[in-house]
């Protein structure tokens, strides 16, 4: 149709590649109330295609060192905080918050979250706790377990 815009088709990024879905959902726009994209509308196979690759992917990335794991952390926080501004815009539109809400805290607080896990691994990677009340001692080890389920809030689907 002419004068039609295009949507924007958004797609998963599974094993390292942009896929993808059977099925989409349209993904309104808060402001004007109209369809400005379509998100993947993921189920049992797409789970199951990212379980796979994450359980693939595990063994290599669990065994880089904590300085490496590190290194990449900082380097997506360094990404997002280069293209603020693209993400603030896309982040507004989705959840229809002001952009300056989207600028001054969802983004930065994304950005915030790597940089804090960056960190996290190279400085808590175990405790041990004397107590004295009970005669022992209690260690934690942290380390990674492999893949596991989640939530994601859905009022915050950036900061997650």
């Amino acid at each position: 149709m002419a004068g039609t815009k295009a949507l924007l088709m958004l797609e998963n990024f599974i094993d390292g590649k942009f896929l993808p879905c059977s099925s989409y959902i349209d993904s309104y726009d808060p402001s004007t109330g109209e369809v400005y994209c379509r998100v993947p509308n993921s189920g049992k196979d797409e789970i199951e295609a990212a379980v796979k690759a994450a359980r693939e992917a595990f063994p290599g990335w669990s065994s880089r060192s904590p300085q490496e794991r590190s290194r990449v952390l900082n380097q997506v926080a360094d990404l997002l905080e280069q293209s603020l501004e693209e993400f603030a815009q896309a982040e507004s539109k989705d959840q229809g918050k002001t952009l300056a809400l989207a600028r001054t805290m969802d983004i930065p607080r994304s950005v915030q979250n790597f940089r804090f896990f960056a960190s996290s691994i190279l400085h808590h990677t175990s405790e041990c706790t004397q107590m004295d009340h009970l005669g022992c001692m209690h260690y934690t080890v942290r380390a990674a377990v492999g893949v596991v389920p989640g939530y994601m809030c859905t009022m915050c689907r950036f900061v997650t």
